[in-house]
């Protein structure tokens, strides 16, 4: 299916299920904003209920850190391929994570890091941003609405940089590559919401 038709389907189907309900969830504000202006919901029935970070993932006291860590699938729209020339640019050891969703190895790989790169040009919501700077890791970021939520949302120690770019069959990001030679951020700390609290959210609008 092509994408032009892969649109038009999802916005049919979504679009249909969205009118239809009573409450609709988004897990950020962005995400909402657009679900109301795409779909031409009322904004009472679109109610933010964030995602919270794993208690796994926790600031780990007198852990050398070193290098870059970037936790991505590798595909076109992670650019996963920006954050390998960016370390390697910036003279840094890159470590890669691909699809490692076992949360206490995943945590020590955020623990043992000087930065997290995020340089995806799009998302639906950087939760890897967010565990980062729940290990105390601070954050590279291609600058887009979801890496914008997250701050939104509160957290901080977030570097955000311009999207990375094509450059024939390389990539160009060097915005990246001076915030990763630059000092890293004073203050890290992850949206301090927590899943109790998404849970009374949910509770809360499905109650009305």
């Amino acid at each position: 299916m092509s994408r032009g038709l892969g649109d038009v389907y999802k916005r049919q189907v979504y679009g249909r299920s969205l009118r239809k309900a009573a409450v609709v969830f988004a897990v950020a504000p962005s995400l909402g904003a657009e679900a109301r202006a795409r779909f031409g919901l009322e904004a009472e029935r679109v109610v933010v209920a964030p995602n919270a970070v794993s208690r796994t993932f926790v600031l780990s006291e007198g852990t050398e850190r070193d290098g870059a860590l970037v936790v991505s699938r590798d595909e076109p729209r992670k650019a996963r391929g920006a954050a390998e020339l960016a370390a390697r640019e910036a003279g840094l050891e890159l470590t890669i994570v691909d699809d490692e969703r076992d949360d206490p190895r995943l945590a020590a790989h955020y623990a043992r890091a000087r930065w997290l790169l995020a340089p995806s040009l799009h998302e639906g919501y950087g939760m890897t941003v967010a565990e980062a700077l729940a290990c105390g890791t601070p954050v590279v970021a291609t600058d887009h609405a979801a890496h914008r939520d997250i701050e939104r949302l509160g957290a901080r120690g977030i570097v955000f940089v311009p999207p990375p770019r094509r450059a024939g069959d390389d990539w160009q990001w060097p915005e990246a590559v001076a915030a990763l030679r630059g000092a890293l951020p004073a203050d890290i700390a992850p949206p301090p919401t927590t899943w109790d609290e998404t849970a009374a959210i949910v509770a809360d609008a499905i109650g009305r």
